[in-house]
């Protein structure tokens, strides 16, 4: 499935990932899974803030979790994925995951 796999790669991604992609292409093999980013959202504010992934196809905000003064919440994410902060129907911050491919990524509310 390696043209399959191959054709899932965006046109965006860093020229090693394209360059493994070809390889994979003209070896006949499958590419290795993608390697998430860690991204840890930590709060210093005196209430719960909900933290949502919006989708960049739809534009819908999907619900990852809640973050608390004091707390933290470790998602596995993507580079370019954009996160919203609420606190009730505020939004306190916007994210973008900058970090690349198999790093981590730390964001303070």
């Amino acid at each position: 499935n390696a043209p399959r796999a191959v054709a899932s790669i965006a046109l965006d991604d860093d020229d090693d990932t394209l360059d493994e992609a070809m390889k994979a292409l003209m070896s006949g093999r499958d590419l290795p899974p993608e390697q998430p980013v860690v991204a840890t959202f930590t709060s210093s504010l005196d209430a719960a803030v909900r933290l949502f992934w919006k989708n960049p196809d739809t534009g819908e905000e999907v619900l990852n979790g809640e973050v608390s003064g004091g707390d933290g919440l470790r998602i596995h994410t993507h580079p370019g994925h954009t996160f919203h902060a609420y606190r009730g129907d505020e939004l306190v911050r916007s994210f973008t995951v900058t970090a690349q491919r198999g790093g981590e990524e730390a964001f303070e509310l």
